[in-house]
């Protein structure tokens, strides 16, 4: 049984032990409470924020800056996919930085302009693999749907080196796509033209094979028309011609397509995968780190990281102030 003495406060506090904090009947509402713990903590809540505001300030200065460096490009005839796939291939993108020898665009940071040569000891001069797999994590390829457009792009530390190796990266691209275009548009040419030799030779063969027996082949067989009792040389010729027209016509389309390839590849060959309608140019504000909302965030986060601390030291001093 209680004592007589006990205050309200007191039995329900006995009721509710974090009475300070939970709202009980007759007592002061929750946002009260909340603002109580606040304003009792209030030294807890600046100095985490304030440290929070600290890291993220230290982290901007020594942070590396990203700059996003690109073009929009129109894909040139049924090319685009295999030119994609080519871009995002480790053999390509190792051939690219040999044959371009672009090391030290890709990695600006260790060579030296002024002497133009590399500015750290051989054991740390970066080799065609290191290249290759930089370059294969940065590039960025995005479609426009709307537009029917592609983004090729790079993210980068330095603005002048990622667009110089994006407009270089196209070029190379384009010059690949087309040679494998056309020596896949010879072998197909030659092909054609042994299918087309092959086909008028066999029609000549049966033309000539019908001819010399149309003394004894009844009209009938070759033309369907049992009345007629003699054959015209002309009309034979003309029917076998019509059997094979077909065949040769569609021959003759896709030897065309091929040679339209060729002929493309010759007049267009900077343009022959993707045409860019603008260079990439260097960007003057970098994607990371924002600044900004990075600072922002590290704010509110301070702040929730505050209040947090207080209410957890406001939860276990209680019991404390209630023993006392």
């Amino acid at each position: 049984m209680q004592k007589r003495g006990e205050s309200e406060g007191e039995k329900k506090r006995s009721v509710y032990p974090s009475g300070a904090l939970v709202s009980s009947q007759g007592g002061e509402s929750s946002l009260k409470l909340v603002w109580s713990v606040i304003v009792r903590g209030r030294w807890i809540i600046a100095t985490v924020t304030f440290l929070f505001a600290c890291a993220v300030f230290l982290y901007s200065l020594a942070a590396s800056p990203v700059y996003r460096a690109g073009t929009y490009v129109a894909a040139r005839g049924h090319f685009d996919k295999e030119a994609l796939a080519l871009l995002r291939s480790r053999d390509f993108l190792e051939d690219f930085v040999r044959e371009k020898d672009i090391l030290y665009l890709i990695f600006p940071r260790r060579w030296d302009r002024i002497n133009d040569q590399w500015a750290v000891k051989a054991s740390q001069v970066p080799n065609l693999q290191e290249g290759a797999d930089l370059l294969q994590k940065q590039l960025i390829s995005k479609r426009k749907k709307r537009a029917g457009l592609l983004y090729i792009g790079i993210d980068y530390s330095d603005p002048h080196a990622a667009a110089a190796i994006v407009n270089r990266v196209l070029m190379y691209l384009n010059e690949r796509i087309k040679e494998e275009a056309l020596e896949k548009a010879a072998r197909r040419d030659a092909y054609y033209e042994r299918k087309l030799f092959r086909h008028d030779s066999l029609l000549v063969h049966r033309l000539d094979s019908l001819v010399a027996m149309l003394p004894d082949m009844p009209a009938g067989a070759v033309l369907g028309n049992a009345g007629d009792s003699s054959v015209d040389d002309a009309m034979l010729k003309k029917f076998l011609k019509a059997i094979s027209l077909k065949e040769r016509e569609k021959l003759v389309a896709e030897k065309q397509s091929n040679n339209n390839i060729i002929m493309r590849a010759n007049l267009a060959a900077e343009e022959f995968a993707f045409k860019a309608y603008e260079e990439a140019r260097a960007p003057k504000e970098r994607i990371w780190p924002k600044t900004p909302f990075i600072f922002a965030m590290a704010i509110a986060t301070g702040i929730f990281s505050g209040f947090l601390i207080a209410f957890i030291k406001e939860v276990a001093v209680q019991p404390v102030r209630d023993g006392s």
